[in-house]
């Protein structure tokens, strides 16, 4: 009950969040009555820790409700997942006050790190945290300017040791993560608060054996399902008393056979990407369940969902759009949003080092070796 109307606020907030380029403080408190910060949090702080299939429901209805908030919310789950590495002691100060989103800088190329006793000293310039305008900690990935600590390290960091700025306002999509630009200089991060790419797990379980992206971007996929939904209702709502203004007899918009068909292909794309979903992530969390590594086959599989996932769901929403008449340009609606959203969305994972990871999945489906020692 508590999702169901944390989403509605969060649906109720979202034109408010686009012109501020935050959520709003309703939106905040609903997502904090809910427990949204800490979906994937350990049950000793006061966590959900959601099973795989548990998250991609809920993302679901959160995409559905606002893609923007479900960035969010999904990115919290770095922190939420790494947690797992981190000390009693260090969990429990992180999530003492679970009121606000864990923001996330995955990019390296924002942060220098040197070995000093004790700990790091970090300089930042990380041009997107993921709602730092609301965060109280982040966590960041880094490379120490060390060759004995190869690899990229996560470092959990107080907003309150950072300068977060206002950059965000310029955005053109995705404006209600307030992913505003953090620097930090010569931070201090102690060795408790710094997670090495090879940390043993202290809390040993199937959430936290299950391979980070995984928890992170299965969610990315039931989000943009839920954007797809979306903007199916929303093309409903928009031509389904319209009369085409094309047609000598001037006929329902919704009678065209074009229009029908991209309703009715979406809604048939939004089914299939979750069953497929819900079908791989249950393979994996048997695997986490039974401390088993994931064949390649079904990392294959994985993979090639992730990807494919965001180019069906682009086309199909970028279809809804082109059929949903002069309506939806007219004024603010779910498809216009979806639109913008979803493509915005859909360019993390344009980026190179996640096309090597579809290269590899087609390279282990032809019999070969992935590449990529992420895959």
């Amino acid at each position: 009950m508590q999702l169901d109307q944390a989403c509605a606020v969060i649906e109720q907030g979202r034109e408010v969040a686009e012109r501020e380029s935050r959520m709003t403080p309703d939106v905040r408190e609903a997502a904090t009555a809910a427990n949204l910060w800490a979906l994937a949090a350990p049950r000793e702080v006061g966590g959900e820790e959601q099973s795989l299939v548990e998250l991609a429901t809920t993302f679901e209805r959160l995409g559905h409700a606002d893609p923007a908030f479900s960035w969010i919310a999904m990115n919290s789950l770095t922190l939420a997942h790494t947690s797992a590495k981190l000390p009693a002691a260090v969990r429990d100060e992180v999530y003492s006050i679970r009121d606000a989103p864990y923001g996330l800088s995955g990019a390296i190329t924002y942060t220098t790190a040197r070995r000093v006793a004790g700990g790091l000293r970090i300089d930042g310039d990380w041009r997107f945290v993921t709602g730092s305008a609301d965060a109280r900690w982040m966590i960041a990935n880094t490379l120490i300017d060390d060759e004995t600590e190869l690899g990229v390290h996560g470092v959990v960091i107080p907003m309150t040791d950072t300068v977060v700025s206002d950059t965000w306002r310029d955005a053109s999509s995705m404006r209600g993560t307030g992913s505003n630009a953090v620097r930090a200089s010569d931070l201090f991060v102690p060795d408790e608060r710094v997670v090495a790419p090879r940390a043993p797990l202290l809390l040993d379980r199937p959430l936290y054996r299950a391979a980070n992206l995984v928890v992170l971007w299965a969610p990315c996929v039931s989000l943009v399902t839920g954007a797809l939904r979306s903007a199916i209702d929303g093309t409903v709502e928009l031509v389904a008393n319209k009369r085409s203004s094309g047609s000598p007899a001037r006929m329902m918009h919704a009678d065209t056979w074009r229009v029908q068909q991209a309703v009715a292909d979406a809604t048939a794309a939004a089914d299939c990407l979750m069953s497929g979903l819900v079908a791989i992530l249950e393979e994996l969390w048997s695997c986490a369940e039974a401390g088993e590594k994931p064949s390649l086959l079904l990392r294959a599989r994985w993979w090639s969902l992730l990807s494919a996932s965001m180019d069906v769901a682009r086309h199909h929403v970028s279809e809804l759009y082109s059929r949903s008449s002069s309506a939806v340009y007219a004024g603010a609606n779910r498809v216009e949003r979806a639109l913008r959203d979803i493509h915005a969305i859909a360019t993390t994972f344009e980026q190179a080092p996640v096309q090597t990871l579809r290269a590899d999945a087609a390279r282990v489906l032809f019999g070969g070796e992935p590449q990529n020692p992420a895959f």
